[in-house]
């Protein structure tokens, strides 16, 4: 009794276990590798991300450009006056330097209006920058 249960399963187990077996060509074994193989999946990403990185490394040969463009209008002289000294752009002349040293030239030269105007009269670049 004990030798027929062995034959038995021996005898019934392989058609239990070949019963769902399909035929599977190389061909299709080779697509379902390169389909469901998480290995070949991540070398391919790994291989992605090298090629990103050489075109990275091609675009550093051509340099870096930074562009920054500030402009302010005002027809308030104070304003352009203040916008000269916050950018750091004010000169003498600015202030009516250049007016200041040729009335002075004139007063010095004999010139009475030059002289009177040498420290009543406001220059002109100073109004109008």
């Amino acid at each position: 009794m004990y030798i027929k249960k062995i034959t038995f399963l021996f005898v019934i187990t392989p058609l239990f276990l070949f019963a769902g077996l399909k035929h599977l060509s190389l061909q299709n074994a080779m697509k379902m590798l390169d389909k469901n193989n998480l290995e070949l999946k991540i070398s391919r990403f790994t291989e992605q991300m090298k090629a990103y990185e050489a075109k990275a490394a091609k675009g550093q040969n051509f340099g870096k450009l930074d562009l920054s463009i500030s402009a302010m209008r005002s027809n308030d002289a104070g304003n352009v006056f203040g916008f000269k000294l916050q950018s750091r752009e004010a000169n003498f002349g600015d202030f009516g330097a250049e007016e200041f040293f040729a009335n002075y030239q004139l007063a010095q030269g004999g010139n009475a209006q030059a002289g009177a105007d040498l420290f009543t009269k406001p220059p002109s670049d100073l109004n109008y920058p």
